[in-house]
């Protein structure tokens, strides 16, 4: 085996393994971020139904219903209950449910799956330039070890003819890479944002319920101060 062959081999040794681990990588983040995808979608299913609990009419769950359906649903069923001035009892129920199970607030952790999204889309554009990089390095090597081994001229263009034909398998690979993960991320991408205005619609809703059915029982408490402070006498007696 030549120089020539020598140096090819080793390029083409370098950018199969560069290849493969970036396969095995991405692999890796779109199957990670499948599961946590239905992970997300099950956690604010059941974040869901741990807000209204009896108190769910249209958002009662069902088995065929899509998230974006029992989102819609909940949605309704809280307007319902904050605008009826006449449902004071599932107020305060709803207020002391949200205000519960709220704490922890388990779907609102997404930092780690949005970040992981952006590195597999980032890997994803990287591949085709890793082609035409490949295929550079496999004719300059080419070109380098020509010269370093001499020979007749039509050798040595033999040589290069076949190392050129050979570089080019790096860019086939990058385009094709790039193309399969690319229609995997242009068929999850408008699923994952989705389901972020989803969890966003609903962190607003809870805010919003928050802030409008504590408002009342903050104001009962100062009247309830202000009237202590006007007849201490009372308390006293009492």
């Amino acid at each position: 085996m030549g120089f020539q062959e020598t140096m090819t081999w080793a390029v083409h040794v370098f950018f199969v393994f560069v290849f493969s681990t970036a396969f095995i990588v991405n692999l890796g983040l779109c199957l990670w971020l499948n599961r946590q995808y239905k992970r997300k979608q099950i956690e604010l299913k059941d974040v869901l139904k741990g807000f209204l609990g009896p108190l769910a009419y249209r958002s009662e769950e069902r088995e065929r219903d899509s998230l974006s359906e029992r989102v819609d649903s909940f949605i309704q069923d809280v307007q319902e209950i904050i605008d009826n001035p006449h449902r004071n009892t599932d107020r305060r129920d709803l207020l002391y449910r949200i205000n519960t199970k709220d704490e922890r607030k388990d779907y609102m952790h997404t930092l780690d799956f949005e970040r992981r999204f952006r590195v597999t889309e980032t890997l994803i554009d990287l591949y085709p330039y890793l082609g035409i990089l490949g295929t550079i390095t496999s004719i300059s090597a080419g070109l380098f070890a020509s010269g370093m081994d001499g020979g007749a001229g039509v050798m040595q263009t033999q040589a290069l003819i076949s190392s050129f034909a050979a570089a080019l398998w790096t860019t086939f690979v990058g385009l094709v890479l790039y193309m399969v993960f690319s229609f995997w991320i242009a068929r999850r991408e408008s699923e994952f944002v989705r389901l972020s205005e989803q969890r966003d619609a609903v962190r607003r809703l809870i805010s919003r319920v928050k802030t409008q059915l504590s408002a009342p029982s903050r104001e009962r408490e100062r009247g309830y101060v202000q009237e202590t402070a006007k007849n201490p006498s009372t308390d006293a007696l009492a």
